[in-house]
C-alpha cells in the first residue's frame, strides 16, 4: 500500500509519522524524568519524617531514663523495695504462684481491670505493703 501512494502522500505520513515518534519519545521522557522527580522526593519526605520520628522516640526515652534515675534515688522508692522485698521473702520458695494466684487468678476484676486491686485478701505481708503504696496511686488504662 504504502509502496503505491505519490510522492505527494508519502512526504506528508513520513513526517507526521516522525513527528508521532518525536512526541512520543519526548512524552516518555518526561514522564519517566518527572516520576524519577516525585519519588525522590517523596523517599526524602519518608526520611525526614523518620528522623525526626526517631528524634522525637530518642527525647522520650532520654525523659523516661531521666525519671527512673530521680525515681531510683528517691528514699521513698528504696523504702518501698526494701519493704516489698522483705514481704516476698516471708511468702516462702512459692511466692511467684502464690502472688500470681492472689493478684491475677482470684481477682475479681475483670481481664483488663486486674490493675485496680488494691491488695489481695490474704492477710500477708506482702498484700500489706501492696495497699500501703498502691492504695489509690495506679493511674486508669486506656483501652485498645
Amino acid at each position: 500500500m504504502f509502496a503505491r501512494m505519490k510522492i505527494a502522500h508519502k512526504l506528508p505520513a513520513l513526517f507526521v509519522l516522525l513527528a508521532l515518534i518525536t512526541v512520543l519519545i519526548a512524552t516518555t521522557m518526561s514522564y519517566l524524568g518527572a516520576r524519577a522527580t516525585l519519588v525522590a522526593e517523596s523517599e526524602n519526605k519518608l526520611a525526614l519524617a523518620l528522623k525526626a520520628r526517631a528524634d522525637a522516640f530518642r527525647t522520650w526515652l532520654g525523659t523516661i531514663d531521666g525519671d527512673i534515675v530521680i525515681q531510683a534515688s528517691s528514699p521513698a522508692t528504696v523504702t518501698a523495695l526494701q519493704e516489698f522485698s522483705s514481704a516476698w521473702t516471708l511468702l516462702g520458695d512459692g511466692a511467684e504462684g502464690y502472688l500470681q494466684d492472689a493478684y491475677i487468678h482470684s481477682n475479681s476484676n475483670p481481664t483488663g481491670g486486674k490493675h485496680r486491686l488494691d491488695a489481695a485478701r490474704d492477710g500477708s505481708r506482702y498484700s500489706a505493703v501492696h495497699a500501703k503504696y498502691r492504695k489509690g496511686k495506679c493511674p486508669e488504662f486506656p483501652t485498645v
